[in-house]
């Protein structure tokens, strides 16, 4: 990786070259590049705006193994650089000096061989700009340049003012949800505006109806058929447009709401601070990322087209009363009925969804804890209790839903019924009222067709109260979950790392996991200096792995302080701490992929040859050529695929990969230690000393020795820290 660190900080002016070159060799750029790709461009800008970017985080932003780099793919990089881009469309010489670098698509290809330029002030004549194109080349405008085309400028994101931050939350008052939907206000308006006019054409089919009964049928008029039926059929294509419109904008609002909110939820849950994930369980963690799905689902249902339709029904209210009168009364009437049952059983419906919603979910507990732990269940003959204690819970939470389904239906008849009732009601006031020759026959059939048309928002609103509070609760959750402070808190983070050196110091640290349990330890203090080893030795539960935790940044001690190079790491940007530092767990843990590309979450840009030098360094390279597909193998969760002795290989290799300066790594086991994989963790060891910061958990002697300081740890007491000898003599005293 020699060669990507001196290309950090796009340094010269073959930089972008290098660059582009080292990125195509590693395969996060195509080999050979489109006429249109935009590779180049984006990294001018990058350049330009003088960004600190290195290439890892390049490969962060770029999308993976892509055929070309376009214009959507530059503009998601620098969102997540920080960067808004705004589109406008103008000639060159019209642009604002003030607001370059900009990125510009031509109308046509520039010179039949410039699909993209980005533009820059020139530094030595104000009445010219430089241009950088997609191949890279440099090229000269006059001011008065009179190029079409698109012009993207571009503006860091904390100089917009999002509505949806914190501190104007604070000011306008609103929720982070309700802040979001501050974003569609037009598309929202719009959609209001369209149902007044659907309000307003649906009238028609009525009105025609009406006619014919009145003026055609009555009358023997078929003159005024002909008319009447083209009026109505205008009416008709006009509702189908409006209709069409209406649904085409909250289809928009609802898949960009979906777009928004999904990835807001699970980068908000990767930037969690780990002590929150811990605590929860897995099936609690899919919930959160499944809460906006009802949320979703909700823009685009009856159920909300139902809400925003019912403040216009007074408008076919209206139109009753104008033909009707008197008859006016009847669904303006049932609509209090409606308002009325809703919320009396608003309340009950909510306490009765609750716990079924919370019966639901310990059931749910139950059946992810079953598949996690079955090899454990049925090792231990624990499948009869077991299966009791999901029956149990399976029946709670079914009698839970019974119960709120039951009450459901009870709201739901009694709504029906009001439906067919004031049908009902308007057919015998209104014959009462054609016989006395108030209205007309055409007059009674229109009234019902709009009875039931101002009534239907309120049927649907009405038996869609459990389903309002399962929308409710999930934007309640979604609000919580975005109130909690992740560990990118940009406010906090008041140090940044530049050279990392590796010395670490714990100055009476102690850590307990929450305030009803005693502390893990206390008064934890010791210092280790760039390239020493530290390690810890400790009975299980006693904190070993925890310490290792604290000096990755993952959590936070309670007591006392945890620098690294002398700054305490609650000054510093944690993703960006733990970029810098690489860690061994104690269980390897890889994903669904290829050996390659496991072994790459390390270090994205890592090439083929970093890979193999690393396999060879672990003794695990000959083992991984045994296999079906060699490095490209597949394996999965669990290590599907993979003998336990090469799992911990490849941990190794995978920490290897990453060039730190310091180093974690968690107790392995004596199995692995006394075969071919402890041989070259011991080898490794040996290698790092003087050059990497060391800190390990072990039991054995051999690699106590090893260490420059050693930690005893004693459940909940002060730890105690000495020289190797001394913590060997401490342990036999206390036959550790």
């Amino acid at each position: 990786m020699n060669v990507a660190l001196e290309l950090e900080g796009f340094v010269g002016e073959n930089s972008i070259n290098k660059v582009l070159k080292y990125l195509r060799d590693t395969g996060w750029l195509p080999k050979k590049s489109l006429k249109t790709d935009l590779s180049a461009c984006l990294l001018t800008l990058i350049k330009e705006l003088a960004l600190p970017v290195k290439l890892n985080r390049l490969s962060e932003i770029l999308p993976y193994k892509a055929e070309y780099i376009g214009v959507v793919d530059v503009l998601n990089a620098m969102v997540e650089l920080g960067y808004i881009g705004r589109a406008v469309k103008l000639r060159i010489c019209d642009m604002d000096k003030r607001l370059l670098p900009c990125l510009f698509i031509p109308d046509e290809v520039y010179q039949n061989k410039y699909t993209s330029l980005v533009v820059t002030k020139n530094k030595n004549e104000d009445n010219k700009y430089s241009v950088f194109t997609n191949n890279n080349e440099v090229i000269y405008f006059d001011s008065n340049a009179r190029v079409c085309g698109v012009a993207y400028f571009f503006t860091k994101k904390e100089n917009i003012e999002d509505i949806a931050s914190e501190s104007v939350r604070r000011v306008s008052g609103f929720s982070w949800f309700r802040s979001l939907l501050e974003r569609f206000r037009g598309l929202f308006a719009r959609a209001l505006i369209l149902s007044v006019a659907l309000g307003m054409v649906s009238i028609a089919a009525p009105i025609f109806v009406m006619l014919v009964y009145d003026k055609v049928i009555t009358e023997h008029s078929l003159n005024t058929l002909l008319p009447l039926t083209i009026g109505a059929c205008l009416a008709l294509l006009m509702e189908w447009g409006v209709r069409g419109l209406r649904t085409r904008s909250l289809a928009w609002i609802s898949s960009r709401l979906d777009n928004i909110v999904s990835n807001k939820i699970f980068e908000k849950l990767m930037m969690l601070p780990p002590i929150f994930i811990e605590r929860a369980s897995v099936s609690s963690q899919i919930s959160r990322l499944k809460a906006f799905d009802a949320v979703r689902e909700f823009f685009s249902s009856a159920l909300f087209l139902a809400i925003v339709e019912l403040p216009f029904t007074l408008i076919i209210l209206l139109a009753i009363a104008l033909i009707a009168g008197k008859l006016a009364l009847i669904p303006f009437l049932a609509a209090m009925l409606y308002t009325a049952v809703f919320f009396w059983f608003r309340q009950r419906l909510k306490t009765a969804i609750k716990l079924a919603g919370k019966a639901s979910s310990d059931r749910q507990q139950i059946i992810v804890e079953t598949f996690e732990k079955m090899h454990t269940l049925r090792g231990c003959g624990m499948t009869s209790s077991w299966f009791q204690l999901f029956h149990e819970h399976s029946g709670k939470a079914s009698l839970a839903g019974f119960r709120a389904g039951f009450l459901a239906s009870i709201v739901e008849s009694i709504a029906h019924g009001i439906f067919i009732l004031s049908g009902l009601i308007t057919i015998v006031w209104g014959i009462d009222l054609v016989w006395e020759n108030n209205i007309t026959t055409g007059t009674l059939i229109a009234t019902i067709i709009l009875v039931w048309r101002v009534l239907t928002p309120f049927q649907i609103f009405c038996t869609s109260i459990s389903r309002l509070e399962q929308i409710q609760n999930a934007i309640d959750q979604i609000n919580r979950l975005m109130e909690i402070e992740t560990e990118r808190d940009v406010e906090k983070v008041k140090s940044r790392l530049s050279d990392l050196k590796g010395q670490i110091s714990f100055s009476k640290v102690g850590l307990r996991y929450t305030r009803e349990l005693d502390p893990i330890f206390s008064g934890l203090s010791f210092q280790v200096e760039p390239g020493q080893v530290v390690a810890i030795v400790g009975v299980n539960g006693s904190g070993k792995s925890t310490i290792l935790k604290l000096a990755n940044g993952l959590y936070q001690p309670q007591a006392g302080t945890v620098r690294v190079d002398g700054i305490d790491i609650r000054q510093l940007d944690p993703i960006e701490l733990r970029q810098n530092i690489a860690y061994v767990p104690q269980t390897p843990s890889f994903f669904q992929g290829t050996i390659a590309e496991n072994l790459r979450l390390s270090d994205a840009l890592a090439s083929d040859e970093s890979l193999r030098d690393a396999l060879q360094e672990v003794d695990a390279w000959e083992e991984v050529c045994k296999l079906p597909k060699g490095i490209e193998t597949q394996i999965g969760k669990n290590n599907a695929g993979l003998q336990t002795g090469l799992a911990y290989k490849l941990n190794l290799a995978r920490a290897l990969i990453k060039t730190t300066p310091i180093m974690l790594i968690d107790e392995l086991p004596y199995v692995l230690l006394n075969g071919s994989a402890g041989k070259a963790y011991h080898r490794l060891l040996n290698k790092w000393r003087g050059q990497r910061t060391i800190v390990l958990v072990t039991h054995r002697e051999d690699y106590l020795r090893m260490a420059n300081v050693a930690i005893l740890l004693r459940e909940g007491g002060v730890p105690f820290v000495s020289t190797p000898d001394e913590i060997i003599k401490e342990m036999n005293k206390r036959s550790y």
